[in-house]
């Protein structure tokens, strides 16, 4: 897919088993963007369907950044829904409060899957606290199955807290709660990065595999190239 910003979610049961694309393999990947060639143009390159015909016959689902999905077309979104029929993985910030994402869901997503999305990804969940959480799930209801905090130690915290630290129980909880813990570290960075950031991104994922019901799910896309094979 031509998509200078391109992303891709990664669900998996398991650490390992993340490569292949099948509904049935230990990993589901969903795909989208940001945008495309620009800030206003939306997810237009998604609504071509040559792009992605392998993708999705190979049972490749649809991944949605806010920032993408508001500035696309109405006409792109039509299209690319008819693409898609399961409930897409939408990407969103925590924004004013606990209800935010919920509005922007039924908003922007529920005219086109009126099924609300699989699990919404939230940006700047980690300390926000049980009341609120448990707000966002209440608002949640019939518009996101699950809600996966978004977290990645990329401003160093890693070094004074790894993820065992007390630090992070709040975090923790509030994957439990929403039944899913999400990392944004796309491999490019995530290889130049010390030991001590690897080892926390890892434990993240292996903490949510061991949970009783937490998809751990893992963010990645391409530095700079429109491609994963020439970074």
């Amino acid at each position: 897919m031509k998509n200078s910003k391109l992303k891709w979610m990664m669900w998996a049961t398991a650490l390992t088993g993340m490569i292949g694309v099948s509904n049935s393999a230990r990993a589901v990947v969903y795909a989208g963007g940001t945008y495309s060639t620009g800030p206003t143009s939306g997810m237009h390159d998604m609504a071509i369907g040559s792009n992605s015909d392998t993708y999705r016959s190979l049972g490749g689902r649809l991944y949605l950044h806010e920032l993408g999905w508001v500035h696309s077309t109405a006409a792109d979104k039509t299209t690319i829904r008819s693409f898609y029929a399961a409930a897409p993985i939408y990407e969103a910030g925590y924004g004013s409060g606990p209800t935010s994402a919920a509005s922007h869901i039924t908003t922007y997503v529920i005219p086109y899957w009126s099924q609300g999305v699989w699990t919404c990804t939230v940006n700047g969940l980690t300390d926000v606290s049980s009341v609120n959480m448990d707000a966002m799930m209440t608002s949640m209801v019939g518009k996101a199955s699950r809600v996966a905090p978004v977290f990645s130690p990329n401003s160093g915290q890693w070094s004074a807290n790894p993820w065992s630290s007390t630090r992070w129980n709040q975090c923790r909880t509030n994957s439990i709660k929403g039944r899913a813990l999400s990392t944004d570290a796309p491999p490019y960075y995530y290889f130049s990065q010390a030991v001590g950031y690897r080892a926390f991104v890892a434990s993240e994922i292996s903490w949510a595999n061991g949970q009783a019901d937490v998809n751990s799910q893992v963010i990645i896309h391409p530095g700079t190239s429109a491609d994963f094979y020439t970074d």
